[in-house]
């Protein structure tokens, strides 16, 4: 399987709209697109104008065939006016510990990933079914001779136990398809209580602990420069954890 990221910023007063487009016109064309079996936008539980159109696909070429079939971009056209031009700009610490920066364009950013970990009888959530679910992608960069431990270490112990606890609907493990080291955990929740219940309860923490000694020594620095009030933020991080509701989607 192949999973597909679309980030988005929507402007503040066009939200609403994106998540009503993204249900009636972008869903009916992924859903008549062969090998794409799941299509949903999640939202940020921090940032209500981020999202990502999160999709499923049989193979990395039929996701390749939709992008150059011309869909894709006469679709992200039309959700153009309602996205708010980037402001961020990422700043890259090198090998050989050169800084590299560049300001993110007002092309939307597409991220592929194979799926690593994902139960045969997986049946993702969708909106007409559910009430709003919860999704934590946690990020991470390990040492890249240590990309197939962290499979076996997900599929074995991690994806297992994460499925027992109370609440967690769904867990994924995707492996990006340009930066092989680079992986998201992806799961679902009934509600964010549950997911909140499982950080608290130490259980993250004992899993996260069965791969940190893979995770890569390097950082990767961001800056963010807010346009309007000039202020800069700088973070560095091996491992990041994002939060989201599920606001449309659907199964195929």
């Amino acid at each position: 399987m192949y999973m597909r990221f679309v980030r988005m910023n929507a402007l503040a007063d066009k939200v609403n709209t994106l998540i009503n487009f993204y249900d009636k016109a972008i869903v009916p064309v992924l859903q008549n697109t062969d090998g794409c079996r799941y299509a949903c936008l999640i939202q940020s539980a921090r940032r209500e104008g981020e999202c990502i159109s999160m999709t499923l696909w049989d193979s990395q070429a039929d996701a390749e065939e939709y992008e150059k079939s011309g869909r894709f971009r006469q679709l992200y056209d039309k959700t153009r006016p309602l996205l708010e031009d980037s402001s961020e700009w990422k700043i890259q610490l090198t090998t050989d510990y050169t800084l590299e920066y560049k300001p993110e364009s007002d092309e939307p950013v597409v991220d592929s990933y194979n799926v690593s970990y994902m139960p045969e009888e997986t049946k993702l959530p969708e909106t007409k079914k559910f009430p709003p679910m919860y999704v934590r992608i946690l990020s991470a960069s390990v040492e890249p001779d240590k990309t197939e431990e962290v499979k076996r270490i997900y599929k074995d112990e991690i994806g297992p136990n994460l499925r027992q606890v109370k609440g967690c609907k769904y867990a994924f493990l995707t492996q990006n398809l340009r930066e092989e080291n680079e992986f998201f955990s992806i799961t679902i929740w009934e509600n964010k209580q549950a997911a909140d219940n499982y950080e608290k309860s130490g259980l993250y923490d004992e899993l996260v602990g069965k791969v940190k000694h893979l995770f890569s020594g390097l950082y990767q620095w961001k800056m963010k420069l807010e346009q309007k009030s000039g202020k800069k933020s700088v973070t560095s991080e091996d491992l990041s954890l994002e939060q989201y509701t599920v606001v449309a989607g659907k199964n195929f």
